[in-house]
């Protein structure tokens, strides 16, 4: 996978708050414009840490989410949507896909629903031919 800060490109100003970027079939894009950014603004020792957990849940095939990665003591980045701009990026790359839902507690103490990943049986397997 490309480090994930690179990924997102040259960094990018966001939309003024008026206007919409859509796609030919009339989607929004704010959410990947946001995405990108929060991608190309990330602090590359966290986006280190964060896409080295993300490829280690990734590889023992069992569902992970942002909890996961906190339990491997992965610090909480200085802005909450970098979490889901590195599982987007990760998503792309095809080392992980959604697998299910389900709950995340936030440091608050409030809970907020979330999407649950697997790693890809292409990376689990890319990854065990390029140990052997």
């Amino acid at each position: 996978m490309t480090n994930i800060s690179e990924a997102a490109g040259p960094r990018q100003e966001p939309a003024a708050p008026h206007t919409h970027n859509t796609a030919r079939n009339g989607r929004s894009q704010g959410n990947s414009l946001g995405r990108r950014n929060a991608l190309a603004n990330m602090d590359p020792w966290f986006a280190d840490c964060i896409e080295r957990g993300i490829k280690h849940l990734a590889r023992t095939g069992h569902q992970f989410n942002v909890d996961s990665l906190r339990e491997l003591g992965i610090p909480e980045p200085d802005v909450a949507q970098r979490w889901g701009a590195a599982f987007a990026a990760a998503a792309a790359h095809g080392v992980i896909e959604v697998c299910g839902a389900g709950i995340v507690w936030r440091p608050s103490g409030t809970s907020v629903p979330t999407r649950m990943w697997r790693g890809t049986n292409d990376f689990r397997g890319k990854d065990q031919r390029g140990a052997a």
